[in-house]
């Protein structure tokens, strides 16, 4: 049986992100490892918020935007990042 290999995936945003230096219409997601993966379940995951800041972090980790650029998306746009 062959594995997938993973690549990089170029998501279009809805709406562009504003920025100082012009408008951002696609984010690349990149992989993030194991062991990255399971220190922000263990750090960030919680019934209580339905896991919505474990969401977050793991959108800022295989992004690499910043709060500012996350709190900017639409809904469909971060749905597509989670």
């Amino acid at each position: 049986m062959n594995n997938p290999v993973w690549k990089n995936q170029t998501v279009t945003l809805i709406k562009p992100l504003h920025r100082d230096g012009g408008n951002t219409t696609q984010v690349l997601v990149q992989m993030i490892t194991h062991e990255k993966h399971v220190a922000l379940v263990e750090q960030y995951a919680s019934e209580d918020d339905n896991n919505r800041a474990l969401y977050r972090e793991l959108v800022k980790a295989g992004t690499g935007l910043p709060d500012t650029d996350i709190n900017a998306l639409v809904m469909p746009d971060y749905n597509s990042l989670i």
